[in-house]
């Protein structure tokens, strides 16, 4: 009877820990990496294009701009960005604003303060971006890799663990053998060294066992005779 876990288990179980540690670390350097404010992603055509929009709504704003003018500005400056634009006063209040949440997209805000003398509020820019799919689609995948590799590892532990154990388990059955009386039974070892010895050492112990059976045997049947 096998008592503990079987060593299939176990090897699979080590291997596997191994495998989802790799994955993790890969997945927190790759969302790391990918999780970067919008801000250090930006190209330097892009830094100009956002200077100019600050620079032109801040000027704006200095000059006294009415309500239309703002929205025509910053109707601008959404088209030239792909999202949306909006004005926040120094309380956080929206003054003016142009374009609507993007729906079934990710997106990022950039939030760039505007000049005491326009007002001292915000602009803020929402432009699309991928990221956010990306990493979805990447830690997706890598679950799933991380499951294939699990049960591919179990399969190969369980073939691998079974090639190992069977020369140990043909010298269970053969010392079961023994103990119930057959004496000549004797273990064949496996195709590595550890197992030939050990069904060397088991052999050569039931040879002893059957020789002194066999002296005993014969020391009977001599006092029998006597």
């Amino acid at each position: 009877m096998m008592h503990g876990r079987p060593l299939a288990v176990r090897l699979a179980a080590l291997l596997a820990v191994v495998v989802v540690v790799v994955l993790v670390v890969a997945g927190v350097v790759v969302n790391q990496a990918a999780s970067r404010s919008l801000d250090e992603t930006l190209t330097e055509h892009d830094r100009q294009r956002l200077g100019l929009a600050v620079t032109f709504v801040d000027e704006a704003l200095r000059r006294g701009i009415d309500e239309h003018g703002l929205a025509m500005l910053l109707q601008r400056v959404a088209a030239e960005s792909g999202g949306s634009a909006r004005v926040r006063a120094a309380d956080g209040a929206i003054i003016a604003q142009h374009g609507g949440p993007l729906r079934g997209r990710q997106t990022e805000t950039l939030t760039t303060g505007l000049s005491a003398a326009a007002g001292g509020g915000t602009l803020e820019i929402t432009v699309p971006t991928v990221r956010g799919g990306f990493l979805s689609a990447f830690n997706f995948a890598l679950v799933l890799t991380g499951l294939v590799t699990v049960g591919g590892l179990l399969i190969a532990a369980t073939v691998l663990a079974s090639r190992l154990t069977r020369p140990l388990r043909a010298v269970a059955h053969a010392a079961q053998r023994l103990g119930n009386g057959d004496l000549s039974t004797r273990a064949s070892g496996g195709p590595d060294a550890e197992s030939r010895e050990l069904a060397s050492a088991f052999n050569a112990m039931a040879t002893r066992l059957e020789q002194s059976e066999a002296l005993r045997r014969r020391a009977a049947s001599d006092l029998a005779h006597d």
